[in-house]
């Protein structure tokens, strides 16, 4: 594998008097590095896993009974295991902080409503 990008994960070196110090390096292959754009997102679960599919919404077209149709193509699925879920909202809104900090508050749109249970700072 040819790693073109590669970074170690802040706060995942450990010392104690046991174990040595460890450190996680996450490496990109080059043809990852652009990543897949997403523009939406659907969440959904089994007992064992989250599965996250992010997608590209394509333009409202009329469908042929009149209904107005909208379609995302997914261009990336990730499934986690349910121990991952949690540390992935911690990152998420830990670095939403440090986004909103760095740059304002994050603009959700005109039409998007957030959970009334939804807690940012969790």
């Amino acid at each position: 594998m040819t790693a073109s990008s590669e970074r170690a994960i802040a706060g995942c070196t450990e010392m104690s008097d046991e174990q040595p110090e460890q450190q996680l390096v996450i490496r990109v292959e080059d043809d990852k590095i652009a990543g897949a754009y997403a523009n939406i997102a659907n969440v959904w679960h089994s007992p064992f896993e989250f599965t996250i599919d992010f997608g590209v919404m394509q333009p409202s077209r009329q469908g042929e009974d009149g209904t107005v149709v909208n379609e995302a193509y997914v261009t990336s699925r990730v499934r986690l295991p349910i121990a991952v879920v949690y540390p992935l909202l911690r990152a998420l809104s830990d670095n939403i902080a440090v986004f909103e900090r760095e740059y304002g508050p994050v603009p959700t749109g005109t039409n998007v409503e957030l959970p009334p249970d939804f807690r940012p700072d969790a």
